[in-house]
């Protein structure tokens, strides 16, 4: 099983995240600075390049707090030309990657204890081959069948 489609995904996600940020950003960091609050402008300016390089984990509850702010002030942002969808789709598109992250780690997690579970089976198999089958195919006296039989039961990789 492969993680790497999960991960484009994710990347993907976390570049359209960034362009939404730094549009709802830049109208929330116009507002905060005609309205002279400092307070704001420091919580919610964000830039493209702030999103990327955050880290996967990180990112979620940042923008939380964006989303957070803008809700607190889209009636004024309404003037920005902030809409109340542009704010849902940015809560949505955060919610989606908050689920994708760790999904990766998760992915391989699985896929290593398939493969133990695989090699758990092929070693029962082979413990019922060498203990058991072996042992009843020593009763044929054919000798040609009993070669036949042990050359079949050699596994070529």
């Amino acid at each position: 099983m492969s993680s790497k489609g999960i991960t484009i995904g994710k990347n993907d996600l976390k570049e359209q995240i960034s362009i939404k940020t730094a549009v709802l950003s830049g109208a929330l960091s116009a507002y905060a600075s005609v309205s002279e609050n400092q307070n704001l402008l420091s919580n919610g300016s964000f830039v493209k390049s702030d999103v990327i390089s955050m880290r996967d984990i990180e990112l979620p509850g940042r923008l939380t707090s964006l989303t957070d702010l803008l809700t607190a002030h889209r009636k004024s942002l309404e003037e920005y030309g902030v809409t109340k969808a542009q704010v849902t789709d940015l809560e949505t598109s955060v919610d989606d990657f908050r689920e994708l992250v760790g999904q990766p780690r998760l992915i391989q997690s699985q896929a290593n204890l398939a493969k133990k579970a695989v090699e758990e089976l092929v070693d029962n198999a082979m413990g019922i081959l060498n203990n058991k089958l072996d042992k009843v195919m020593l009763q044929f006296s054919n000798p040609s069948f009993y070669e036949g039989y042990k050359r079949a039961r050699v596994i070529v990789d």
